[in-house]
């Protein structure tokens, strides 16, 4: 429940969205789906990342897969600087049509890595389908929860080994399957609803 209730609480790391230039928005503006379809004054959420922590790269990809426009990887370490000096804790990196080629944002990923000493969560390895609001909205999330699960499992296991218990303890999904805590680490996302399926 540790994901669950940061969740609830809004308690998760503060993070930072890489995008393909000209989508940076699209976290905020979200889809059609909302309570009141024709109500005006519906007040919207706050977006999971604010707009000041939302970072564009020049590159695109097509709905095909083929490459539109070759990744500006000079940009991307200006953008690694400019993450550095925001104050985010974890980094989700959404690129278009990722799920169909996902190199441009693998390479993105490889370079924050090198560049900056902060989780990073790819859409093409957390949700990799189509829908750009899903997926980034899925991917920023596992990335503002990568600091708070990954400290209390890292706990836990420190826990679990000095009263001499067996490696290789697992972890409770949302599916009601259990996964090994190093991968849990990896994608917290997937534990949000692990507290009901485990009830269950």
């Amino acid at each position: 429940t540790v994901a669950t209730n940061a969740v609830l609480t809004g308690n998760w790391a503060p993070i930072a969205l890489v995008t393909t230039e000209g989508f940076g928005d699209a976290l905020e503006i979200g889809r059609q789906t909302r309570p009141e379809l024709y109500n005006f004054h519906t007040v919207k959420p706050e977006p999971l990342v604010p707009r000041a922590r939302r970072f564009e790269v020049p590159e695109r990809v097509d709905a095909s897969g083929a490459v539109v426009r070759p990744l500006d990887e000079a940009a991307v370490g200006r953008v690694a600087k400019a993450i550095a000096a925001s104050g985010a804790r974890a980094v989700a990196v959404v690129l278009l049509f990722s799920f169909k080629n996902p190199d441009h944002e693998r390479r993105v990923g490889a370079l924050l890595r090198d560049a900056l000493d902060l989780p990073v969560s790819l859409s093409c390895e957390v949700l990799p389908e189509f829908r750009e609001y899903e997926r980034a909205s899925t991917t920023a999330l596992n990335a503002a929860l990568l600091p708070v699960v990954d400290r209390y499992l890292a706990t836990l296991d420190e826990a679990t080994r000095a009263l001499g218990a067996a490696p290789g303890w697992r972890v409770m999904q949302s599916n009601a399957g259990t996964t090994s805590a190093e991968l849990a680490r990896r994608a917290p996302v997937t534990l949000l609803l692990s507290g009901p399926a485990g009830g269950v």
